[in-house]
């Protein structure tokens, strides 16, 4: 009868997340694992058949931490824009979990994370843009993945410590451009659709 593994599963993944946490997914292998929980490789792969099958437990662990600070920008009295606040904040305070999220999980052979999780906040966002602001599915989709790019921009540029802006400067930022473009969604025709008169529209501010 095989010795009763030392360490559960779930002990496994939060050990290569802390590694992770720490130095990236690409420091994740079996010794590091081992050496987080001072043990030897064994018992890695007595729940996982490689490496890559426990970055992708990591990943998923990952996302459920993202998860949760998007639910709790979802609870403040200005939810759509304290959204876009813990968006950049998990982009700061786990630099390297936004990047496993969103840059470096097809280094492992996941594609389109960053395509799948954008969609899945936008599921959680779009009854409440619908109910809040009076949008439709479509204009509230729309409206929320034009802001979701501007606070992706500037998380990328945190993570890769090469932001223009000063940190007080980021919310004014996604302020004006959440104004100005709700302001757009609300009071041009055919601006979700991507239908609107450009020219005419720019010439009438420029008059």
């Amino acid at each position: 009868m095989p010795p009763k593994a030392k360490f559960t599963k779930e002990q496994i993944i939060l050990a290569a997340l802390e590694i992770t946490r720490r130095s990236g997914i690409r420091a994740v292998t079996a010794r590091e694992v081992g050496m987080q929980l001072n043990v030897s490789t064994r018992p890695i792969f007595t729940y996982f058949s490689s490496i890559d099958e426990l970055k992708n437990a990591v990943l998923q662990k990952a996302k459920e931490i993202y998860r949760s600070r998007i639910l709790l920008g979802l609870q403040d009295s200005a939810p759509f824009l304290c959204v876009s606040k813990e968006y950049l904040r998990f982009a700061v305070e786990e630099k390297h979990l936004y990047k496993l999220i969103f840059l470096d999980a097809g280094d492992f052979g996941l594609r389109h994370c960053a395509a799948d999780t954008m969609r899945e906040t936008q599921v959680l966002l779009r009854s409440f843009l619908m109910e809040k602001y009076k949008m439709d599915a479509q204009t509230a989709d729309s409206f929320y993945f034009d802001i979701w790019l501007t606070a992706h921009g500037i998380a990328t540029l945190l993570v890769s410590d090469d932001c223009p802006l000063e940190r007080q400067q980021i919310p004014q930022v996604l302020s004006r451009f959440g104004a100005a473009l709700f302001r757009a969604y609300k009071q041009v025709p055919g601006f979700a659709e991507g239908t609107f008169e450009k020219d005419k529209l720019y010439n009438a501010e420029l008059s």
